[in-house]
């Protein structure tokens, strides 16, 4: 999908499972990493569904605004548990917390998604919302995950695109949410704010 008339595509993540939906989705894209620290804003108290979309619109408005043209996606991902948003483990010791506190129970993955056209302003903004359940990891396979450090930087400790293959889930709606961009709500999108048909 290359766009016709705002610009490039440009990606507000150095996320390479972002990137690799986008890759996989024939979406011609440059990434960048944002200027924006998420880590300035406290959106403890705030419902996952506004969290992400906030986060990801001041990701991709901290790119824009250095641009003078071109499609900004922004994105952000919070699982909610129980009621309460749970974001990345600071450390090793939080994830083991996080991780035993999701196995065998459903989740829910949120991702917000924002799209800024740098040339006029333009912004959709929007998140999607996928249940997740882990079942039956064991404490041999949860011990050798966390000694991996692959937990570092993900919502709950874990990415289903790196996982699928080794651990065992269930879900209910875009596995693409999960990962961390909804590419059926997000192709979409594309195609009206860049006026270009799927490749």
């Amino acid at each position: 999908m290359s766009p016709s008339g705002p610009g490039p595509v440009v990606l507000a993540s150095t996320s390479p499972r972002r990137a690799a939906l986008l890759r996989e989705a024939a979406v011609t894209f440059e990434a960048v990493s944002p200027p924006f620290d998420d880590s300035r804003v406290d959106l403890a108290d705030t419902p996952p569904e506004l969290a992400t979309e906030a986060l990801a619109y001041l990701k991709a408005a901290s790119v824009a605004a250095e641009r003078d043209a071109g499609i900004v996606i922004g994105s952000d991902t919070l699982l909610r548990v129980g009621g309460c948003a749970m974001g990345k483990a600071a450390d090793a010791a939080a994830a083991r917390v996080m991780l035993e506190s999701l196995i065998g129970k459903t989740h829910e993955a949120v991702t917000g998604v924002a799209l800024i056209d740098a040339a006029s302003g333009q912004c959709e903004v929007f998140h999607d919302t996928t249940r997740v359940t882990i079942l039956n990891l064991g404490n041999e396979d949860l011990d050798s995950y966390l000694d991996s450090e692959q937990w570092r930087g993900k919502a709950g400790g874990y990415n289903l695109a790196e996982l699928a293959d080794r651990w065992c889930f269930a879900l209910e709606g875009d596995p693409t949410t999960v990962v961390g961009l909804p590419m059926e709500r997000l192709s979409d999108a594309l195609r009206r704010m860049t006026g270009s048909a799927p490749a």
